[in-house]
């Protein structure tokens, strides 16, 4: 699977990542007011090493959390129900490793969806720069907005009914692939300049249904820190 090996040539030892993120900030008329205090719809995007998007939500407005976003998505029910990101597998340990998504902070930690240890590195070394890694594979969908809303200069100030916005966000999404595809990558240097920093609405608990998974998330991430650090030493990784 190319994203798996794009990936692993980043460094990411013994996982096959697509990078996940939402960015706000899309403007629209709507009825919902992000913390940014202009009205926007979110744009849940998730893309692989080439920065081609794999998945694309937009049905939220932009005051809601990043998380809640995500358990409102068609992707949420299909992760949830083992539909997708099911091979390659890997064992470390005895253990089945099934692909990862990758989010930042605002997303919860489960069996699919890997986040770093901290926010702010303030973790134990190792931890600081197993994050640090995890961190260069989510560049990838922080690039691919950027790249998308330079493209696409509507979607800086999208002017138009609420009940047309998400066709024409994801019809941008679509052409954006369309030019990935054709050779035309944009700059690596390009990224969204008004990032939706989690929205701003409380992200929701964690229903009694993902206690589990989210057990098996921690321990997942905790056997990847420790193959990483075994196979990466921190002399190296530090530079």
């Amino acid at each position: 699977m190319n994203a798996f090996m794009d990936f692993l040539n980043m460094g990411v030892a013994y996982m096959m990542i697509m990078v996940a993120a939402i960015q706000g900030g899309v403007n629209v008329i709507a009825e919902g007011r992000d913390w940014h205090d202009f009205f926007s719809i979110l744009l849940q995007g998730v893309c692989d090493a080439n920065k081609l998007f794999w998945d694309v939500c937009v049905k939220s407005p932009g005051g809601i959390h990043d998380a809640t976003h995500l358990r409102d998505s068609e992707l949420w029910t299909k992760l949830r129900a083992h539909e997708i990101l099911q091979e390659p597998v890997i064992s470390i340990e005895g253990r089945d490793i099934k692909p990862y998504i990758v989010g930042d902070s605002a997303y919860p930690l489960n069996s699919f969806l890997l986040k770093p240890f901290n926010n702010k590195s303030t973790g134990t070394l190792e931890q600081n720069l197993f994050d640090k890694q995890i961190r260069k594979g989510r560049v990838k969908i922080e690039n691919a907005f950027g790249i998308l809303k330079s493209r696409w200069q509507i979607l800086k100030n999208l002017n138009i009914g609420v009940e047309k916005a998400a066709d024409v966000i994801v019809a941008c999404t679509v052409l954006h692939n369309i030019c990935i595809l054709a050779g035309q990558l944009g700059g690596d240097d390009l990224m969204d300049p008004h990032p939706n920093d989690f929205g701003g609405g409380a992200p929701g608990l964690a229903v009694q249904s993902e206690y589990a998974s989210k057990k098996e998330g921690k321990r997942r991430r905790d056997l990847l820190l420790a193959d990483f650090i075994e196979r990466n030493p921190l002399i190296d990784l530090e530079n």
